[in-house]
């Protein structure tokens, strides 16, 4: 099989959007939609969720660009990476908690 790489130019934009509350509990919310934005060079990413944590403490967060359904998203891969999603926010579950929920919209096409 062939390989390409692909640089990511410019910068990625995070924004979140949230309604309602819920109390502490390992809730699966947020959800990500990468795209290519209109200048046909940067990358944006959108984060979404249905609820907002109480407390709102996000920790940590990781976008590979991929599905969780992606053949490369498990471990180990050819790259010995880690690729999986993850978000965790101490509102939606305790520290070892991986809140991401999935992707949503169309998935990016690379340009070729």
């Amino acid at each position: 099989p062939s390989h390409r790489t692909v640089t990511l130019a410019g910068i990625i934009v995070l924004a979140t959007a949230a309604k309602g509350a819920i109390a502490a509990s390992a809730a699966r919310v947020p959800e990500y939609k990468l795209a290519l934005a209109a200048d046909g060079k940067t990358y944006q990413l959108t984060v979404i969720s249905s609820v907002t944590p109480k407390p709102d403490i996000s920790l940590t967060g990781q976008v590979p660009l991929m599905a969780n359904s992606d053949p490369f998203n498990t471990a180990p891969n050819s790259a010995n990476t880690n690729p999986g999603n993850q978000f965790t926010n101490l509102g939606w579950g305790a520290v070892s908690e991986n809140n991401y929920k999935g992707n949503y919209g169309v998935p990016v096409v690379c340009p070729k």
